[in-house]
């Protein structure tokens, strides 16, 4: 099972505002919210991101998972660092749809 890295715990305030709720969404569309955000980044330049992996462990808040990123070692690390926030903005915000 890959780690469930993306994912913040979810946060008590959250669930009172309704942030449970999310919208369910395929995999093929959230590849491409990542790849579109990565073109962006300087910093992910060489950069390209696996496919989202479906995550059994839920507990943090979401059912899916960035599984890793391909390219040149020091700038997979510096793209990670850098689109970070905005994997832990869509793990808040959507799921996986059921297959």
């Amino acid at each position: 099972m890959v780690p469930n890295k993306n994912c913040k715990n979810p946060r008590p305030a959250d669930e009172d505002r309704g942030g449970g709720a999310k919208t369910r969404i395929t995999g093929p569309v959230l590849d491409r919210l990542i790849k579109e955000k990565i073109a962006r980044i300087p910093e992910c330049d060489g950069v390209s991101a696996m496919p989202v992996a479906r995550s059994e462990d839920a507990s943090r808040g979401c059912n899916w998972v960035v599984p890793g990123y391909v390219g040149d070692g020091a700038r997979v690390s510096r793209c990670e660092l850098a689109i970070r926030d905005y994997i832990e903005f869509l793990a808040s915000q959507f799921e996986l749809q059921d297959d």
